[in-house]
């Protein structure tokens, strides 16, 4: 039996047993018998809790040899500055519809989409994507996005993706009567969260035109528990005036009652969570960005900067994530404990889980 067939058949088996730690380090010693820098990814990842460095390694090591690792139809396909790995398999995956649709063909099935939780699809054409959306290996995902033309070509189409939490559109502008597509898959509508990923500038005044387009689609809004806003371009007020439900109170608080209220863009995530008295009070600050503690320093200044334009918001609770093995520098820590007190309301603040004084 040739290498090629022998990989072919771990791929295989990995694709009905993905998550199996076993079969992934059995694959990995292999690899790593005949060369192949692929087994030191995957028994690096497995070992847990990799450090800064050998997640800098990992990152090399899954760009230089994406197109063995993805297959010559995904590689094809894919953004790979929109995609991340868990050592030597990908678990995001960013696709490009103009480059897929010569594939949209020839990739079904593909069993190395089985390791994939994420998936998002963008600048759709009129290729026709519903072959590729019903192969076995989407069984395992997540979260997906798709423009707005996809979910209309889907739409009615009896979908198996059983772990499907969080459905989302990508699009130029800001959701105007495009919400129904998704609701019409019936996958899509019983999912958790509802993310809009938008190339607009979201500064103030485009949040309110959002937050009237949404009002006017309630029905496919209420459906979910969350609500995410994805941005590639955003001001500082922009993504703040997102996290002020007060300025929303009429529909949220006594209509609508989401869990989460989350705004991500560039490299910080922001998470407005209830609190055990039902009170959208406590803010998530996520400053693990995708190249881990490098510019750390400039994240936490637009961290602190944002924060400062909460005062409405009524927070209790400000909890921060700061990217594995970093630490909290002396002079962001007082910018980010200045914009707290600035609140007034705060009375908890946390870093990594550890209590700091605000």
């Amino acid at each position: 039996m040739s290498a090629d067939t022998e990989a072919a058949e771990f791929i295989s088996l990995l694709a009905e047993r993905p998550d199996d730690r076993s079969l992934r380090l059995v694959f990995s010693d292999w690899l790593q018998e005949k060369g192949d820098p692929r087994g030191e990814a995957i028994a690096l990842w497995e070992r847990g809790a990799p450090s800064p460095v050998e997640r800098r390694k990992l990152v090399r090591l899954a760009v230089r040899h994406a197109r063995e690792w993805l297959g010559e139809a995904l590689f094809g396909a894919v953004e790979l500055n929109r995609c991340e790995w868990a050592g030597g398999f990908p678990v995001t995956l960013g696709l490009r519809d103009d480059l897929l649709a010569p594939y949209w063909g020839t990739i079904t099935p593909e069993p190395r989409l089985s390791t994939v939780r994420r998936l998002t699809v963008h600048r759709a054409t009129k290729s026709d994507p519903k072959g590729f959306f019903f192969q076995p290996a989407l069984r395992w995902l997540r979260s997906l996005v798709v423009p707005s033309a996809i979910a209309r070509a889907l739409a009615g189409q009896p979908l198996n993706l059983p772990a499907l939490e969080s459905v989302g559109l990508s699009g130029w502008g800001l959701f105007a009567d495009e919400l129904a597509r998704l609701s019409a898959v019936e996958a899509f509508a019983r999912t958790r969260r509802l993310e809009l990923w938008t190339a607009e500038l979201i500064n103030p005044e485009a949040v309110r035109e959002l937050w009237r387009s949404l009002r006017a689609q309630r029905a496919d809004v209420e459906a979910h528990r969350e609500l995410l806003l994805g941005v590639e371009f955003a001001t500082m007020e922009g993504q703040a005036a997102w996290l002020l439900p007060s300025r929303h109170r009429e529909w949220i608080e006594r209509d609508w009652q989401p869990d989460r209220l989350i705004v991500r863009a560039a490299e910080v995530g922001y998470e407005l969570v209830r609190d055990a008295k039902g009170l959208l009070s406590t803010l998530r600050i996520d400053a693990d960005g995708p190249k881990g503690a490098e510019g750390l320093g400039r994240r936490l200044a637009e961290a602190s900067a944002v924060l400062v334009q909460l005062a409405d918001a009524e927070l209790t609770n400000v909890e921060l994530v700061l990217p594995h093995g970093a630490r909290l520098e002396k002079d962001d820590r007082n910018a980010l404990r200045s914009a707290i007190r600035r609140l007034r309301t705060v009375t908890h603040f946390e870093v990594q889980g550890q209590p700091v004084s605000p």
